[in-house]
């Protein structure tokens, strides 16, 4: 993205600030030059065009990437919930013993909180409970698709700013 020095030497940047935003304005006009010569791009529509394709795919890249971490979170939260329950499903067991005792919830309130909380997450589970093996193999899975989902990332990062450059270039 290339700079606006005079906006900026209006707002009291100094004359480094001048100095330091030339040359990375240069720099910037080099690569976008590089990127139009490797690729072939002589047409500002065209251009413009590679570009509208590459922001769209970054797009749904990134909504890939969210999905994914979302479901490695909630795999992990899974498993957490069923190692806590099967620690404390005895405590809760002789919780009920006790007639829900409050001396006994009291000396074991972390115990049986947990086994709650894991109750109200398989209560929203549909279906037969994972065994904490298969939620292991689809974490590893899932983070797979997640490492091959940046690998699938645009190889240009700046491909979209290659319009604006190209548009603010001065010959």
């Amino acid at each position: 993205m290339l700079l606006d020095i005079q906006a900026m030497i209006a707002k009291g940047k100094g004359s480094g600030y001048e100095r330091w935003a030339k040359v990375h304005n240069i720099k910037q006009m080099a690569q976008t030059l590089l990127f139009l010569e490797e690729h072939g791009l002589r047409d500002y529509d065209e251009l413009s065009e590679k570009a509208k394709v590459a922001t769209e795919r970054f797009g749904e890249i990134t909504e890939k990437q969210k999905a994914l971490e979302e479901r490695l979170v909630e795999i992990a939260a899974l498993k957490k919930h069923i190692i806590n329950y099967s620690k404390t499903k005895d405590t809760y067991a002789e919780y009920r013993k006790s007639g829900y005792s409050k001396k006994f919830f009291e000396e074991h309130r972390e115990a049986i909180t947990f086994c709650k909380a894991a109750k109200e997450a398989f209560s929203k589970i549909e279906g037969k409970l994972p065994k904490i093996k298969e939620l292991n193999q689809e974490y590893s899975e899932v983070l797979q698709e997640k490492k091959k989902t940046y690998a699938e990332g645009p190889r240009c990062p700046a491909c979209h700013d290659l319009p604006n450059n190209v548009g603010q270039t001065e010959y």
